[in-house]
């Protein structure tokens, strides 16, 4: 069932009336009514007499909602636990040997499809890039072993790996591994007892991601990207004054700048930073990729256990720019979690919990490509994109201006 939730109402009528929950009952009525068209699909094919031969699979592209229920399974949609990822699936060819009562346990996805159904209907494949799916129908026919080895995803905070008998999510600062054949739940934790299990499944998430490019999110960037900063000409300075009010839980996102681009899944995102001498060291400030309007609900896209750069450090900590003040510092972050999709605004974000005026500088901020090109996000006075922002009993005195580079206070 997808949003929006709808239902006619006779399939609401029909309704358990144990179910009293009114979403819950609306998902049950779309249910009923999906489960009645596909009958009525079915049943066309009989009148038209192609039954026999027609190749039906019924699946879903990922768990149930709330609204819904994934149990025994952990999680559902948007996550990337087995109820978000293992799904029910039917397929129905007579003439292919394939009828009711029979069933198969062997890995399978929708990646699966386009090789299958293309074997299945004895179509060769074009040539074209590898594909990461596999031809299962040779194990459908034998009930054989899944020539599939294992699944892998990335999702915002954490990727995972799926094999016959092992899942494990990796996140920042830890991994979880999970007996899927004892353990279908995902209940008890396996990772400190199986660090040989963890070894073996990391290479592999590690290899798949090379294989890629993945720009993991909460994964350090690689080193072999770093770069010694190189800030010229124009550079932006923000400056804010953090008041006494103002505790850690509080903070301010100002805008720098809006760009109409495109990130893709491989993309890291790049740029040299400094502070001014007067600003205390533990400020509690970083850059953030958003989404929304300061002063409204928004989303920051590098939340805890995200915006990992290449020495390792969560953008969200706010960690301290490396050398004395005045010294720049260039950092690389992926944006994986977050791709493929716009990335629409950028801003610095300032906490509270220590008065005082802080004075960022900011230049180069750009998206590095796979292919090693490079699309500028802010690089010079006509790319600034800022706002007013009141001031308020937290926060005063933000200014966005752009200075030269040599104007840098050391």
């Amino acid at each position: 069932m997808h949003a929006p939730l709808q239902a006619k109402d006779d399939d609401l009528a029909a309704v358990d009336a144990g179910i009293t929950d009114p979403k819950k009952r609306v998902y049950a009525a779309m249910m009923q009514a999906l489960d009645r068209n596909v009958g009525s699909i079915l049943d066309e094919l009989d009148k038209l007499g192609l039954r026999e031969n027609t190749i039906v699979v019924f699946t879903s592209d990922n768990g149930a909602t709330a609204d819904g229920s994934n149990r025994p399974l952990r999680g559902g949609k948007h996550t990337i636990f087995e109820g978000g990822t293992h799904l029910a699936t039917a397929i129905h060819w007579p003439q292919g040997g394939l009828t009711g009562g029979q069933a198969w346990d062997g890995l399978c996805g929708a990646c699966d499809m386009l090789p299958t159904l293309a074997a299945m209907c004895g179509l060769p494949l074009p040539q074209t890039k590898p594909l990461d799916g596999r031809n299962i129908w040779p194990a459908l026919q034998s009930r054989g072993a899944s020539p599939v080895d294992s699944y892998y995803w990335a999702w915002h905070n954490e990727d995972a790996i799926r094999t016959a008998d092992w899942r494990m999510h990796r996140y920042f600062d830890r991994v979880e591994l999970y007996d899927i054949r004892n353990d279908i739940g995902e209940t008890k934790d396996l990772a400190p007892t199986k660090p040989e299990v963890v070894k073996e499944l990391t290479a592999k998430m590690d290899t798949w991601v090379n294989s890629l490019g993945a720009a993991l999110t909460h994964q350090a960037a690689p080193m072999r990207l770093d770069a010694p900063a190189a800030p010229e000409g124009e550079v932006l300075e923000i400056t804010v004054t953090v008041t006494d009010q103002a505790k850690p839980k509080d903070f301010i996102v100002v805008p720098i700048t809006t760009v109409d681009i495109f990130q893709q899944a491989t993309d890291f995102i790049e740029f040299d930073v400094a502070v001014s001498p007067d600003t205390p060291k533990k400020a509690a400030w970083y850059y953030s990729p958003f989404k929304g309007n300061t002063g409204t609900p928004m989303t920051l896209f590098f939340k805890k256990g995200e915006g990992i750069d290449q020495f390792g450090r969560d953008q969200s900590t706010a960690p301290e720019v490396r050398g004395r003040p005045g010294t720049w510092e260039h950092r690389v972050i992926g944006l994986c979690g977050t791709a493929p999709g716009p990335l629409p605004r950028q801003g610095i974000v300032i906490r509270g919990g220590r008065a005082g005026t802080r004075t960022i500088y900011l230049d180069n901020l750009r998206l590095r490509r796979a292919d090693g090109s490079t699309a500028p996000l802010w690089q010079t006075s006509k790319d600034t994109r800022t706002q007013k922002i009141a001031d308020t009993g937290l926060f005063k005195d933000v200014k966005v201006r752009v200075i030269d580079a040599g104007q840098l206070r050391r």
